[in-house]
């Protein structure tokens, strides 16, 4: 995944390849080495958009989210769709995950909500800044229970070889939404 983003560092004082490197402290904190397929890709995803997400949440600095936030929302959607055409319609069929589809889908709605009620404030509202706060901790609980609970037991569940063949079905799912 590509953020597209600028170098500004805005009010935090940390540049990019700060952030950058966060992010993957965050993948490398949770053994990356643990996952395959398409599991590590979402990991690495999920680390990249965190240090996105760092990044705009500790400035104060309107261009910082004009220039940052679109990306995040890109990003963030297209993985979303990825996860919903892809992964959570396959491990569904085992029974020791169907909850956790049930769930991603009722998660994966209530952060698009969170997300079109940002979409239409300004910037420099500060509701803005509470919505993007609010997306970011919806975001946050869902990659952690992701990462500790959901991946472990579908990696084993479904085994190398489908997570290798949903990597490519993850891929496909993409779809940007601008």
């Amino acid at each position: 995944m590509s953020s597209g983003s600028s170098g500004t560092s805005g009010s935090s004082g940390f540049g990019k390849a700060d952030w950058n490197a966060l992010g993957e402290l965050k993948v490398s904190k949770s053994d990356l080495r643990a996952f395959n397929g398409v599991f590590q890709t979402l990991m690495e995803e999920h680390g990249e958009l965190t240090a996105l997400f760092l990044r705009i949440n500790s400035s104060s600095d309107v261009s910082v989210y004009k220039d940052l936030y679109p990306a995040v929302r890109r990003e963030l959607l297209a993985h979303e769709m990825g996860e919903m055409a892809a992964v959570y319609p396959f491990v569904a069929a085992y029974a020791d995950l169907e909850s956790e589809a049930v769930r991603h889908g009722k998660e994966a709605g209530e952060l698009k909500g969170a997300i079109m009620s940002i979409d239409v404030l300004d910037y420099g509202d500060a509701r803005w800044k509470l919505g993007f706060e609010h997306v970011f901790a919806l975001v946050r609980s869902h990659f952690d229970e992701e990462e500790t609970r959901f991946f472990p037991r579908a990696q084993l569940l479904i085994g190398q070889e489908n997570s290798e063949m949903l990597e490519a079905r993850y891929q496909e799912g993409k779809v940007v939404i601008d």
